[in-house]
């Protein structure tokens, strides 16, 4: 983070309530926003692992509908669990444009 910002503000008088909404919070929203989109991305891709393993959501109804033989089912598991996925990268492909 470039600290002239902040240093700036502080030697215009601004408290440290300005300080932080004006100077500190702008300087790093859009790291801090591409880490939350990116950690996003991973939980939605690692659900399907981790339901697997018998962990319960969506990657335990996968495995549910394997074994019981239900591929139209799983079929339309599968076709959810991807249309979650390219909204998932659209809205943080989106704010990513967005915070540049």
């Amino acid at each position: 983070m470039d600290p002239r910002p902040v240093r700036n503000l502080a030697s215009s008088g601004a408290s440290k309530a300005q300080l932080l909404f004006y100077g500190v919070i702008p300087a790093v929203m859009p790291r801090f926003l591409t880490y939350i989109l990116y950690r996003w991305e991973v939980i939605m891709r690692t659900t399907i692992v981790v339901g697997f393993v018998g962990a319960g959501g969506l990657g335990m109804q996968f495995k549910l509908s394997m074994s019981y033989f239900q591929y139209t089912e799983l079929t339309l598991l599968l076709i959810c669990y991807m249309i979650l996925v390219l909204i998932a990268d659209f809205a943080s492909e989106s704010a990513r444009k967005a915070a540049k």
